[in-house]
Order: C-alpha cells, then sequence, then structure tokens
C-alpha cells in the first residue's frame, strides 16, 4: 500500500520556512502551514507527542542511571518501544484488538509476541558475541564476546544499539547476551562518576572510552 503525505503542519522555525523546502513540498502536492509564533496549544499532537517521547526517554534514562549524554539514545529506545505498543485512541480497531501504531502504518496485523520479544532492559549489561566463522582461527580459550551497554535497537536492522565497555566503540549486534538484572551505572554517580576521552558523535553520543569512579 503506498501512502502520500496530504499536508504538513509545522512550527515556525527557520528550517520550516525555507524556500527550498516549500519548492520541494509544492512539486510534490503536499500542502503546508505553520503555527503562530508562541503559540504551541496550535500544534498539540506533534506538542504532545514530543513531550511524550522527552519525558518517557528521562524516565528510562534516570532509571538505569544513565549518564546525561544519553538522552539521544533512550528518546530512541522510548519511540521503538511506543511503536510497538497497542494503542486506545486514534486507531483502527479490527478483530478485538487496538493495532499498534507499526501495525497501522504497515497495515497488516503482527503477533504481539513477535514485536515485543526483542525488548530488553535499556541500561542493562550485556556480551556481543562474535560469529562462529570470525572465531574459525581464534584458540578454544580466546574471549568470544565484548562486555558492553545496551544503548537501544536499531531502526533499519534486527539488532541492538550497544557501546563496548572496553573501547567505547558504538555499535550495532545481533548476537547479544544480556544480564538484564545488572545495570552498568547502577552504583555510580551518573552526572560527575564517568569522563569520556574522546569528543561526541553527530548525535550527542559518547563515542569515546570512559571509566567507572571507584
Amino acid at each position: 500500500v503506498v501512502r502520500r503525505v496530504a499536508s504538513v503542519h509545522a512550527d515556525g522555525a527557520g528550517e520550516n520556512r525555507k524556500d527550498s523546502l516549500r519548492r520541494f513540498l509544492s512539486e510534490k502536492g503536499i500542502r503546508c502551514t505553520f503555527v503562530a509564533a508562541d503559540n504551541p496549544v496550535q500544534n498539540p499532537i506533534a506538542e504532545n507527542a514530543v513531550r511524550r517521547l522527552v519525558e518517557g526517554g528521562e524516565a528510562i534514562r534516570i532509571a538505569a542511571n544513565i549518564p546525561p549524554a544519553y538522552w539521544s539514545d533512550t528518546i530512541r529506545a522510548k519511540a521503538y518501544i511506543d511503536n510497538r505498543l497497542p494503542k486506545a485512541r486514534k486507531t483502527k480497531y479490527k478483530r478485538g484488538k487496538f493495532l499498534t501504531p507499526i501495525e497501522n502504518w504497515l497495515g497488516q496485523k503482527i503477533e504481539f509476541k513477535t514485536l515485543i520479544k526483542p525488548l530488553r532492559r535499556i541500561g542493562c549489561q550485556c556480551w556481543s558475541v562474535s560469529p562462529h566463522y570470525r572465531r574459525r582461527n581464534q584458540k578454544r580459550t580466546a574471549r568470544r564476546g565484548v562486555r558492553c551497554i545496551l544503548l537501544g535497537y536499531a531502526e533499519h536492522q534486527r539488532g541492538y544499539i550497544v557501546q563496548s565497555l572496553k573501547s567505547g566503540e558504538v555499535f550495532t549486534s545481533s548476537h547479544c547476551y544480556f544480564d538484564e538484572h545488572i545495570l552498568v551505572f547502577e552504583e555510580s554517580d551518573a552526572d560527575s562518576e564517568w569522563f569520556i576521552t574522546r569528543p561526541s558523535d553527530d548525535a550527542g553520543r559518547a563515542t569515546g572510552s570512559f571509566r567507572l569512579a571507584t
């Protein structure tokens, strides 16, 4: 099913009022309207969605005592979870159950167990294990995995976004084992008892190695 965007309702920020954007929308036959200055009440759907994402992401971050530098990862994780939970309002009611946003978007029914199966506790300790074909030339006693922290879920891949606790590298892994009862930052002061040795990436995520204070 091909779904076409009919209209865009945005705030009056400078990036939304660029001539290039208006020309693009006009060429695609998309109607564009703007909110009056200092009137977020005119855009309630987007404002409420942003508020739910930010507050939900902060709840995830604070519950796992994750440092503030990872705020973007917890918000993305919150969006991933929300898209897989049934919504009671503004969704189609079919076959005795409320559809999830991802089912509404794809236009097909997906088993709820399939949707929630990948969910894990954000901020927990996990082990990213090397696939067997990469271990062929390794000794039997060689380490087969890397200790990591779970940061979220990959958007366009079936995998998890994790960060190595040794090198600080952030990568996607589909071969993970989770210790959900162990939170990496549980016993630390998330605001002061860690430091980054290299600058963050474009998303504001820490890419350098870090040390937990003892």
